[in-house]
């Protein structure tokens, strides 16, 4: 067969197609890009959001994955709620309290002088009706909150403490 001819025909074109890689999302794959507020490796809030990625890969044998994105390599790090918002990313990693602004219950979410201790406050989340108040204040942006970790109660001068939350 010519080759002109073969590729052409419906088994050169049916060739052609299957050499070519084939998009993650055709293979059964989604990768999701994850731009967090922290240096990507941070002790603590910038590593914690990797090993969730490494999780979730493992979980779902590779069907779902996250690209992390530290601090500004996406998003700059006070913008990462609003890029999951405006569908810019699908998935986000930061302190509620980065967008307080925007409602200035989410303080509560995260850690304020003298507050919860970690213990406290993942009660209250859990038992305590306070996912219910969070998701709530969220859904009025269309997100979806997860709590994903907490530094600490933070101390009466203020401190570099948070907790950090997932949005989808």
């Amino acid at each position: 067969m010519k080759r002109r001819t073969f590729l052409t025909s419906g088994v050169g074109v049916t060739a052609a197609a299957a050499a070519l890689a084939s998009p993650a999302i055709a293979q059964g794959r989604i990768e999701w890009n994850l731009p967090t507020a922290f240096p990507k490796n941070a002790p603590g809030v910038g590593s914690n959001v990797q090993n969730f990625a490494a999780k979730v890969a493992a979980m779902s044998d590779g069907r779902l994955s996250f690209k992390v994105f530290g601090a500004g390599e996406l998003v700059p790090p006070f913008a990462v709620e609003d890029a999951v918002q405006q569908g810019n990313a699908p998935a986000g990693h930061g302190p509620t309290y980065y967008a307080a602004g925007k409602n200035p219950a989410l303080h509560w979410f995260t850690a304020v002088p003298f507050g919860m201790t970690s213990g406290e406050q993942v009660a209250w989340l859990k038992f305590g009706g306070g996912q219910e108040i969070w998701n709530d204040i969220y859904a009025e942006r269309n997100l979806v909150p997860f709590y994903s970790g907490n530094s600490g109660t933070q101390s009466g001068a203020g401190s570099r403490a948070r907790s950090t939350a997932w949005m989808t």
